[in-house]
C-alpha cells in the first residue's frame, strides 16, 4: 500500500506542470517541472535500491514470480478495482471541466495535456471520452492476465 501511495502522490506532483497554464511565467514552470521530475527520479532511485535489496516476495505492488494462480488472480481483480476507481474520478473531473468550458463559465481550463490534445484535435466528446477508453483498455489488459492465470491453474 506504501508504494501505492508514493506512485500517486509521485504520479499527481508530477502532472502538476500539465495542470499549469503556460501564459505568464513559462521559465518558473519549466523550473518547476524540472525540480519535480528530479524529485521523482530520486524517489524513484531510492525505491529501487529498496527493492534490490528486499525479496521478490516482500513486494506488494506486484504478484510474486512464484504466487499460485489464485494469489495472481486475487491481486489483478484488486488492480481492476483500484483502476476503475481512479479512472471514474478523473473522468468526473475531465467531465466537469470540459463543461464548464463548453458552457462558456470558464475562459479556460487546466487539464491533463493528452485531454487537452484530443479535446483541441477533435472536439468535445473525444476528448471525454479518452479517459474511460484508457480504462477500459487497462480492464481489458487485466482481465486477459485473469484469463491466463485461470489456463496455468
Amino acid at each position: 500500500m506504501q508504494f501505492i501511495l508514493k506512485a500517486g502522490i509521485s504520479l499527481f506532483c508530477f502532472s502538476i506542470p500539465f495542470w499549469a497554464d503556460m501564459s505568464g511565467n513559462e521559465f518558473g514552470n519549466i523550473i518547476i517541472a524540472l525540480l519535480m521530475s528530479l524529485l521523482f527520479a530520486f524517489l524513484s532511485y531510492k525505491e529501487y535500491k529498496k527493492s534490490k535489496l528486499s525479496n521478490n516476495v516482500d513486494m506488494p505492488y506486484s504478484p510474486p514470480i512464484n504466487s499460485t494462480a489464485n494469489e495472481q488472480i486475487d491481486f489483478h481483480k484488486k488492480t481492476i478495482y483500484i483502476g476503475g476507481v481512479a479512472f471514474l474520478l478523473l473522468t468526473i473531473i475531465v467531465v466537469c471541466d470540459l463543461n464548464d468550458l463548453e458552457s462558456g463559465q470558464t475562459e479556460s481550463i487546466s487539464t491533463f495535456a493528452p485531454v487537452v490534445f484530443v479535446y483541441q484535435q477533435f472536439g468535445y466528446w473525444p476528448a471525454v471520452l479518452t479517459l474511460p477508453v484508457l480504462g477500459l483498455a487497462c480492464v481489458i489488459i487485466f482481465l486477459k492476465k485473469i484469463k491466463d492465470s485461470k489456463q496455468q491453474y
